[in-house]
C-alpha cells in the first residue's frame, strides 16, 4: 500500500488545539480576518520528511526546539495552522502549514532556518508552496 498522508486524528487534533502548539487562536477569531486582510497573502506549505529509517528519531529528538522556535510566529498569527502528516501507521512523515502576512521568500527563509531543516528532518526538495485563501465563515 502506498504511504497515505493524513491529518492528525480527532483525538490528537483536540490535544494540539488545546496546547496552542500548532495553531494560532487568532486563526479562529473574527479579529484575524481584519489583520489578515491588512497583512497580505496566505500560503499553503507542504514538506515531506526524509525517508531514511532514522528520520523519525531525529524529528522527535528536535521537536521541542522546533515548536519553541515557532511559538512567536503562532502568537503573531504568521503561522495560521500547522500539523504533521502521518502515514498509514500514524508515524509523522511530513508537515503542512498555512502562513499569513509573509512573502514566499520570507517563508523559504524561515523554513531554511528551522530546526527540522537543520536537523535533516524536512526534505526541502519536496517543498510545495501554494498561494491560498483561508475560508472564513
Amino acid at each position: 500500500m502506498n504511504t497515505i498522508t493524513k491529518f492528525v486524528s480527532k483525538t490528537q487534533s483536540s490535544r494540539i488545539l488545546k496546547s496552542n502548539a500548532f495553531c494560532s487562536n487568532k486563526f479562529f477569531s473574527t479579529s484575524s480576518v481584519k489583520s489578515q486582510e491588512a497583512s497580505g497573502k496566505e500560503y499553503f506549505v507542504k514538506i515531506k520528511d526524509f525517508t531514511d529509517p532514522e528520520c523519525l528519531s531525529r524529528r522527535l529528538a528536535i521537536r521541542e526546539k522546533h515548536l519553541e522556535a515557532n511559538k512567536q510566529m503562532i502568537r503573531d498569527s504568521k503561522i495560521k495552522f500547522a500539523t504533521a502528516l502521518l502515514d498509514e501507521n500514524e508515524r509523522m512523515v511530513g508537515s503542512v502549514m498555512v502562513f499569513g502576512g509573509l512573502s514566499e521568500e520570507e517563508i523559504r527563509k524561515i523554513l531554511n532556518e528551522d530546526w527540522y531543516t537543520k536537523s535533516k528532518v524536512w526534505d526541502l526538495s519536496t517543498l510545495e508552496i501554494s498561494l491560498a485563501k483561508i475560508l472564513r465563515v
